[in-house]
């Protein structure tokens, strides 16, 4: 006579972090290095996990050119910025040779509903919060001044000119989620993906039991 039964000790776990990078030829897909062991994976986008639901990315935009920044007084010293739905305000800049790190932490002071902060030589901001739609916004002066006469135009335009701002630009938090058949045996479908600093899996291995026959 045979029989099946199930110790009482259990395999064990592994549980590791592998980077994913999307496919070049269809960016809705990441493909695995290696299949994982069995469904039970949880994807992170910059360290955050991706719920079923989707996930909602930090809006961020850095200046296109890098340090230093030379800033002349009633040159080239306004920014013009607005953050959610709130009207935009003018704000003066350091003058004279101004690092990354130090037009950073001017900024931190004057825009504190935002984080300031240097990445490869160029200062950058970033929402505080996941945002849903626009964040903030470096509106072009021309909008309301179309004949370009007021001297703060040529300022704010100055100033976008120097840091590598467009005129207009706005930075939108981006939508990433997971497609229902997303949990497949060598890569991960996404119904939407934001391009984002780093997009990591966490594969969850179970337990497996001994059979004795």
């Amino acid at each position: 006579m045979s029989f099946d039964f199930f110790t009482p000790r259990i395999g064990p776990h592994e549980v590791f972090y592998e980077t994913l990078v999307l496919d070049v030829s269809d960016r809705r897909f990441a493909p695995f290095l290696r299949p994982p062991s069995n469904s039970h994976v949880r994807v992170y986008l910059d360290n955050v996990e991706i719920p079923r639901s989707g996930l909602y990315s930090f809006a961020s935009l850095p200046f296109s050119r890098p340090e230093p920044y030379r800033i002349k007084k009633g040159v080239n010293d306004l920014l013009y910025l607005s953050i959610g739905f709130e009207s935009p305000q003018m704000i003066q800049l350091v003058s004279g040779f101004v690092s990354a790190r130090d037009m950073a932490r001017d900024l931190q002071k004057k825009f504190p509903d935002l984080y300031v902060d240097v990445q490869e030589r160029r200062t950058f901001f970033r929402s505080r919060t996941a945002a849903r739609g626009t964040a903030f916004q470096f509106h072009d002066p021309r909008w309301t001044d179309t004949t370009s006469s007021l001297p703060t135009t040529a300022r704010i335009l100055a100033a976008y000119k120097t840091l590598g701002i467009i005129p207009g630009r706005a930075a939108d938090g981006n939508f990433s989620s997971l497609d229902g058949r997303s949990r497949t045996i060598r890569r991960i479908l996404f119904a939407r993906i934001s391009f984002s600093y780093l997009l990591r899996s966490l594969e969850m291995t179970r337990p497996s039991f001994k059979s004795i026959m």
